[in-house]
């Protein structure tokens, strides 16, 4: 509940969640049923756009209304989905798409419909976005554990990320014989390098255009 009648107004507009008004269970249960609905959706490309920013809305009620499990792997989800409400990923490789195309033939189409060309740059954002992660990720992974290669198995020890109890046995067997120090060390250069991926998508670019037919 609301310390006053009005408290709804700034808990909405500073954390907007539908939990706020109903936290029912059976609520909290149909909501969730319609998120993995509505992100399944997504994933296929159906209704793509519509999908997209349900998938959006639904899955920010539920980090704005707890923030117990929140992380940066959340973050990054949250932004992602923002950027595909910018995405009209719905003409590419998607139902939506291979329907359209259908429909096209049907009604007496020569040729198989081309798909259709969309805005680069929502791409490049998300493509930017996810050459920061990772370069941040790698870059902050600056403590004696990822010189001495035992990150990684002080992270597969601990409680909460371990289930069989046999998982220890395997974790120190791997670090003995130096796989999970290679590991350790292989996965701090990748992130920290991570941007040269950016370097080389750029590249592949200016290659093509050098390919394109010259304008007059």
């Amino acid at each position: 509940g609301f310390e006053h009648w009005w408290s709804v107004i700034p808990a909405l507009w500073s954390k907007f969640s539908l939990f706020h008004m109903r936290a029912d269970p059976a609520f909290v249960w149909a909501v969730f049923a319609l998120t993995c609905a509505s992100v399944t959706a997504m994933i296929l490309g159906v209704k793509t756009r519509l999908a997209t920013l349900a998938s959006w809305f639904l899955v920010n009620t539920f980090y704005s209304s707890n923030l117990i499990f929140y992380s940066g792997g959340d973050t990054v989800l949250r932004c992602f989905l923002f950027l595909g409400l910018l995405t009209r990923w719905g003409e590419a490789y998607s139902l939506d798409a291979w329907w359209r195309r259908k429909r096209e033939i049907l009604g007496g189409a020569a040729v198989i419909p081309a798909l259709r060309k969309i805005p680069a740059w929502p791409l490049r954002f998300m493509m930017l976005q996810l050459v920061i992660i990772y370069c941040a990720t790698g870059a902050l992974k600056s403590g004696l554990t990822w010189f001495d290669g035992t990150a990684l198995f002080y992270a597969l020890s601990l409680d909460h990320f371990y289930r069989p109890p046999a998982q220890i046995q395997v974790a120190t067997f791997l670090h003995m014989i130096g796989f999970l120090p290679l590991s350790t060390w292989v996965t701090k250069v990748w992130e920290a390098r991570f941007p040269l991926a950016l370097i080389g998508a750029g590249l592949r670019v200016f290659e093509l255009a050098l390919d394109l037919p010259a304008r007059d």
